[in-house]
């Protein structure tokens, strides 16, 4: 993966100024671009309608955050191991931490994983953990603000590289119901899908490089505990 001197990111698209260099493995320079990444903890408090939680490691939640300084302009990518969230609560979440890094909204991408199994047990609610409280947070601001916080203090000179490859995890879900000849969700292994995965990379600027964060995009559902009244991110 060639690494490169980091841009100021625009939004969205994850597009580079035109004044990157593009030769490989170049380290970012003393006033070039910092990077910090941490996470914090919005798991759902245990209810008794629910199986015990803790008993799993992977049956905690987060909102992670990583954040940059380019030559003095911030920017954070934000993400929430939730269902899903309302817009009303994303651009809060955007406006909050834009303010707090003193940089514009543009800079910050908040984003969720969309796993079905992110929150208290049931597809109802579930779906609805996000659009509230969140654990000990308020909402959904105040806890991508307390990881943007902790990822501030630990700020490392970095340099960052983009790649894609593949996984294949999912599958084609939109399928003919072989006895009414109608539309059904279910497996269609012959459909088409997409199964890149686009993967940013920071590393630190090392003699022996250390991985610092990475953000990827993948299509999928993540559902491995749908329904089981387990609450995991995974």
């Amino acid at each position: 993966m060639p690494f490169i001197n980091f841009g100021v990111l625009l939004a969205i698209v994850l597009a580079l100024t035109p004044c990157f260099s593009l030769a490989a493995n170049t380290t970012a320079s003393s006033n070039g671009l910092m990077v910090g990444a941490a996470r914090v903890d919005i798991t759902p408090t245990p209810n008794s309608l629910w199986l015990p939680l803790n008993i799993y490691d992977n049956e905690r939640l987060y909102v992670r955050a990583i954040v940059f300084n380019n030559d003095g302009v911030y920017g954070a990518f934000i993400s929430c191991e939730l269902a899903f969230i309302k817009d009303p609560i994303y651009k809060a979440a955007n406006a909050l931490v834009a303010a707090y890094l003193n940089t514009t909204t543009s800079n910050v991408i908040v984003s969720i994983t969309h796993a079905h199994s992110a929150g208290p047990a049931g597809v109802t609610t579930a779906n609805q953990y996000g659009n509230a409280a969140l654990s000990t947070y308020p909402s959904v601001a105040e806890a991508a603000l307390a990881a943007v916080e902790k990822a501030l203090l630990v700020m490392r000179p970095a340099k960052v590289g983009y790649n894609t490859g593949s996984a294949y995890h999912n599958v084609n879900r939109d399928a003919l119901n072989p006895l009414t000849g109608r539309w059904t969700q279910a497996s269609n292994t012959s459909g088409p899908v997409d199964r890149e995965v686009q993967v940013l990379t920071f590393l630190s600027t090392d003699a022996t490089p250390e991985p610092l964060a990475a953000w990827t995009s993948y299509a999928m559902h993540p559902v491995q505990s749908y329904l089981s009244e387990y609450t995991t991110g995974d």
